[in-house]
């Protein structure tokens, strides 16, 4: 009887342990691409990009 319990516990403590990594996991990708994104807002191509090509296609910039 000791066994089970004994086995029963470890089940639990391994089933708690892989929860609590895939949360942290969750929480650290979620943070990390707030950041990416935070960093995408800020040092953003696009906008100079798309005002090049449009000047360009005006003859302006060659």
């Amino acid at each position: 009887m000791m066994r089970n319990n004994s086995r029963a516990r470890k089940l639990k403590a391994s089933t708690l342990k892989q929860w609590l990594s895939m949360v942290l996991v969750a929480i650290m990708l979620g943070f990390s691409n707030v950041i990416l994104e935070e960093d995408r807002s800020v040092n953003d191509t696009k906008v100079r990009i798309e005002i090049v090509e449009a000047l360009s296609e005006e003859g302006v910039i060659d």
